[in-house]
């Protein structure tokens, strides 16, 4: 038989909603279906340490003769005194670093290395390192120890509210057993795509000095646009498996290993397009009997041996000219400690009903934002 909730039962009762809550974002077919619910923050500016992952190419910012002793390139903080460098070109060559001058990002080397043979190498030439190698009876050296630095964001609060008066709570309605905790389960689902809205497209920000002014969490389009993030101008032209594997393979020279590609309906289907493409040779195994025609794809393997396939998500929030390459791993939802999602009693008094609201308070959890994850931008 089907229970009435009447305004007193739930008077002043608070329900925890956090399950309820997990249940619908594994069910969602959404970004958070992916990201897990970590451990509470205890204020709403959420610290975490984003520990280093260390670089292992870099590229050259000019070209050099066989006869240079020195080395222009992009990011000379991804490499130490003494390290042992190649350039990945038809030139077989090694190099020892013995100075390093960070404000031109020149490297002066030793050329030909262990009996190689210097040559030359033309500019944005990857180079990449070898290895660190230490003499014996070495000592702790202050210039190779990684001290993590301190990333924050700001938790943003989620509510909704629904008023139900004293009549339509005790009125039976055709297939609505409950109409209390129907309104507060239909409030948990607008929630969930506005948490799902604030983690693809929100920017961190808070008034530290006004508590009145609403804080926003940072998402993940906001840290990817950041200086320093790994993105790619696409410049309107159509996806190719091209673009998706030199980003890829840039994440993947900074030490990162993305597990997923994110990105809305028009780039998912431009990925199941590349399958069509006039170079591949597709071979498909169908049912004589099969009335169904079309495809599509769920992963993507990358050009780079070994590495993680992508599983690709399709979130009808992201934007279409957008494609984000993200390490799942390195994500999570978190709540401010005593926040996370609930419904209570607010009804005021005097009033003829019941209003409940749902509240939780939460914000996202990037690590190594400008090293395991990447964006792929302007696609036509």
């Amino acid at each position: 038989m089907a229970t009435t909730t009447y305004s007193y039962d739930l008077q002043n009762t608070i329900r925890d909603l956090s399950e309820a809550f997990e249940v619908i974002k594994k069910q969602k077919p959404t970004i958070l279906s992916l990201i897990k619910t970590g451990k509470p923050a205890t204020h709403y500016k959420h610290e975490w340490l984003n520990e280093v992952l260390e670089p292992v190419a870099d590229a050259l910012n000019g070209a050099i003769a066989d006869t240079d002793t020195s080395a222009v390139v992009d990011d000379s903080t991804k490499f130490k005194v003494g390290d042992i460098i190649t350039f990945n070109d038809a030139n077989y060559e090694l190099c020892k670093i013995t100075a390093i001058n960070t404000s031109s990002h020149t490297l002066t080397i030793t050329r030909g290395y262990a009996g190689t043979t210097a040559a030359a190498h033309a500019d944005n030439t990857e180079v990449r390192l070898v290895s660190r190698p230490k003499t014996e009876g070495t000592t702790a050296d202050p210039d190779s120890i990684h001290q993590p630095t301190v990333l924050y964001n700001y938790t943003q609060i989620f509510r909704q509210d629904a008023k139900i008066t004293r009549t339509a709570s005790k009125i039976k309605q055709y297939g609505i057993n409950n109409l209390v905790n129907k309104a507060v389960s239909d409030m948990l689902t607008k929630i969930y795509w506005e948490l799902v809205g604030a983690v693809i497209y929100s920017g961190r920000y808070a008034n530290t000095s006004d508590s009145s002014v609403p804080r926003t969490m940072g998402g993940l389009l906001w840290w990817l646009s950041q200086s320093g993030a790994i993105k790619s101008d696409a410049g309107g032209a159509t996806l190719t498996s091209a673009l998706l594997n030199n980003l890829i393979a840039e994440i993947a020279d900074a030490g990162g290993h993305p597990d997923t590609i994110l990105c809305g309906v028009k780039q998912a289907r431009a990925i199941s397009k590349l399958n069509a493409d006039a170079s591949s040779n597709i071979v498909r195994m169908i049912d004589m009997n099969t009335r169904v025609t079309g495809s599509f794809v769920t992963q993507f393997q990358s050009e780079i041996p070994n590495f993680p396939i992508a599983n690709i998500v399709v979130d009808m929030n992201m934007p279409d000219d957008k494609i984000l390459l993200i390490d799942s791993t390195k994500l999570a939802l978190v709540p401010l400690e005593g926040s996370a999602m609930k419904d209570f009693d607010s009804t005021p008094p005097g009033f003829d009903g019941i209003v409940r609201s749902v509240l939780g308070e939460y914000t996202l959890e990037i690590r190594n934002p400008n090293e395991a994850h990447g964006m792929l931008y302007n696609l036509g």
